[in-house]
């Protein structure tokens, strides 16, 4: 049908060329980039998850490190054991207790606030926003009586 040498031939050979070398061309471009940019986020997520799981272990040991010196406050060991044994104890022993959760609270970026409730002695102590100093918690707590 076409001769090798007619002008039909060659035009048909050339836009051939013309259309099928770009596409071959930027089909392997793009398997190389896109394995390229695969394998870059596989890399960027393993460091995001990196870094939250520092985060995470961050916070975490904080939290225990709270916890550690909230069991260690001696303030809330007597107001607890004064709950429990129905001892009267002294008030300021609350307020002591608030003054070193809130300075527990500014060492600990992970803890926000806490709530302490003792509702047999009908005392609650919290260390949230609106609870400043400590005329604030008196007045809160103890409406008669001021401590210091």
């Amino acid at each position: 049908m076409w001769k090798k040498k007619s002008v039909t031939f060659q035009w048909l050979i050339s836009y051939m060329l013309l259309l099928i070398v770009p596409i071959v061309i930027s089909g392997s471009v793009f398997v190389a980039l896109n394995s390229n940019v695969k394998k870059n986020a596989v890399n960027l997520n393993d460091i995001i998850l990196q870094s939250l799981k520092k985060d995470f272990d961050s916070n975490i040991m904080e939290l225990r490190n709270a916890h550690i010196e909230l069991s260690a406050n001696s303030n809330l060991k007597r107001i607890i054991n004064g709950v429990n044994l129905s001892e009267n104890f002294d008030k300021k022993d609350a307020v002591n207790a608030w003054k070193e959760l809130k300075s527990l609270i500014n060492t600990n970026s992970s803890v926000k606030s806490i709530y302490v409730n003792f509702p047999q002695k009908n005392i609650a102590i919290y260390t949230g926003s609106g609870v400043s100093d400590s005329d604030t918690i008196n007045q809160v707590a103890f409406p008669s009586e001021k401590y210091e």
